[in-house]
């Protein structure tokens, strides 16, 4: 089910038409000259249902005189005329005439009043109403048109497009706005905001990194973006070794990654790849060991104590390698941590310390409850474990 979304405001010009007819002018070259964009707009994008959105005083009694030419309907007419001078249009008033407007664009209607959206409340309910008919219908793919309609409205659209995308799982295939002011010989230009909702998209995937560390958000967003596969192999099987705590193999496909994104980006990803590049720059460090503190600070900073912990542990162990021994090789990491246990590698003076993020590290990651009261007081207060993991991490990788 495809559903287009379109917004109906306050009539101010043409007493008989609404809105001024204007010629419309799409980026393939097709012209559509038309009064009511929303309703011609059916005829393009041939949606299988329509969802009108307008206020209780929004040109209703308009649109319907337009779209109707004979004696149907005729009472209700009239007191739609009365309620739309009176500011009381509801549902039950617009409900006989959506037929009539299926009919004259070629799809079904649902004609829905909203709130002016005046403040929060108002804002929820409007998405409230679109949300509910969007799940009504089954709706699969929703192009929202947001060219008339109150001024302030696109952005709740924006707001809305956003939330059925991410709440309501249904995929936004486009927001057209129909651009008047923009108007030129050639016609109005009808202008696609889909890159907006993309800008929304890559903040989210930034604020869902920072709180998870996987890359993997990227990959869709730069798939989107026109980026080719290779590059985002390099970044998946990145995204995958780091949930794997393999931060070795991360860092090597996180290199192979970047010349892409230092070549740039096409489209919105542009704004944010130096965002991405500053999250992913700890794979430049040259040693291993200053990767894992990097690695370790990044998420300590974010607040994700259990994959700071493993990082500090492991990378504090690659510090005591010795050229040529690898952390990834599970004999050789066995091999480190008993020597430095014996005294015979690192500083001795660390061992307690050591322990100590160890105990937190196995009891965060297994949830296994530590025995000591001072761990365990630790772990009961998230400011008392980051300070203690900050202090932790500055004696064990110091710099």
């Amino acid at each position: 089910m495809r559903l287009q979304i379109s917004f109906l405001g306050k009539s101010q010009l043409d007493s008989k038409t609404g809105y001024r007819p204007a010629r419309y002018r799409f980026d393939d070259g097709e012209v559509i000259e038309t009064a009511f964009f929303g309703l011609d707009l059916v005829s393009k994008m041939k949606p299988d249902r329509l969802l009108l959105l307008g206020t209780a005083g929004s040109m209703w009694d308009v649109l319907v005189e337009n779209q109707i030419d004979d004696d149907r309907l005729e009472a209700e007419r009239l007191a739609l005329i009365d309620a739309v001078r009176e500011n009381r249009v509801t549902d039950k008033l617009l409900a006989p005439l959506a037929g009539v407007i299926g009919e004259r664009v070629g799809c079904p209607v649902d004609l829905r009043v909203i709130p002016y959206g005046r403040n929060a409340t108002e804002q929820a309910q409007i998405l409230d109403t679109v949300a509910r008919v969007v799940s009504a219908t089954k709706v699969r793919e929703v192009m929202l048109d947001v060219t008339h309609g109150l001024r302030h409205l696109p952005m709740l659209a924006l707001v809305a497009a956003f939330y059925l995308q991410h709440v309501a799982r249904v995929d936004v295939a486009d927001i057209l706005y129909g651009a008047l002011e923009m108007m030129t010989e050639e016609g109005v230009p009808v202008l696609s905001l889909r890159g907006l909702l993309a800008g929304m998209e890559w903040i989210e995937a930034l604020s869902a990194y920072d709180r998870d560390g996987d890359y993997g958000v990227f990959v869709p967003l730069l798939q989107t973006a026109g980026l080719a596969n290779v590059p985002l192999q390099h970044l998946r099987r990145a995204a995958h070794a780091e949930r794997v705590f393999n931060h070795e193999y991360a860092a090597q496909e996180l290199r192979n990654f970047l010349p892409h994104l230092e070549a740039g980006l096409p489209g919105m990803a542009v704004l944010f790849a130096p965002h991405l590049k500053d999250r992913i720059a700890w794979a430049q460090q040259h040693d291993p060991h200053r990767r894992l503190a990097a690695i370790a600070r990044e998420r300590l900073a974010h607040g994700d104590f259990v994959h700071c912990a493993i990082a500090a542990c492991s990378g504090f162990l690659a510090s005591l390698a010795q050229r040529g021994e690898r952390l990834s090789d599970y004999d050789t990491h066995i091999k480190i941590e008993e020597e430095f246990r014996h005294g015979q590698r690192g500083n001795p003076d660390l061992h307690d310390t050591y322990e100590e993020l160890k105990r937190l590290r196995n009891a965060l990651a297994h949830g296994t409850p530590p025995r000591d009261p001072d761990t365990r007081r630790t772990l009961a207060d998230p400011e008392r474990l980051r300070l203690r993991l900050q202090l932790l991490l500055d004696q064990l990788l110091p710099g």
